[in-house]
């Protein structure tokens, strides 16, 4: 695959991420990095607002609509679990 491990550190690389046990036996693994010369308490604003029902869901339309297919009776709740609780 092209730009596989775009950015990323060899550290980032090879550890592990949320997600990562709901596909053990994954045919590919790409990880895509970028540093940011600030501040976590300056980023995480900007970050907090992407995702699922938020400003944005970054991801392929092909592997969303596998994940949402797979996993529709886990997705759901455990996302809306999550948004509820980043607002607090």
């Amino acid at each position: 695959m092209i730009f596989q491990f775009w950015g990323a550190t060899a550290e980032e690389i090879n550890s592990s991420v949320v997600g990562d046990n709901l596909f053990r036996d994954a045919s590919l693994t790409a990880t895509r990095s970028i540093t940011i010369n600030a501040v976590p308490n300056d980023v995480f604003p900007w970050i907090r607002q992407m995702g699922f029902g938020r400003a944005g869901w970054y991801s392929y339309d092909w592997l969303l609509a596998d994940i949402q297919e797979r996993y529709a009776g886990w997705f759901a709740p455990h996302v809306a679990r999550l948004i509820k609780q980043s607002r607090h």
